[in-house]
């Protein structure tokens, strides 16, 4: 399986039983105001830790009402 969006990410983090497995991804996130290109993601219950080129980006899921919604709480960008 490759993640080719943060809503493929955020349905299997919600609907399908992880276990912080590592997962290939090919999507772009939005962190701090720039844009990351995401390359594995580790899902866990309604808990996403993206890998990216730029450095790493931490998401919870929430839902509200029907939708499912990814909130960046925490990132740290890689070092030059």
């Amino acid at each position: 399986m490759k993640l080719k969006s943060l809503n493929q990410a955020i349905f299997h983090s919600v609907h399908s039983d992880c276990d912080g497995s590592e997962v290939d991804a090919a999507f772009k996130i939005e962190v701090d105001g720039a844009t990351w290109s995401c390359y594995t993601v580790a899902l866990s219950h309604r808990d996403l830790l993206c890998y990216c080129n730029e450095g790493t980006a931490s998401f919870v899921v929430d839902t509200y009402g029907t939708r499912d919604v990814a909130e960046l709480v925490d990132w740290e960008a890689d070092q030059p």
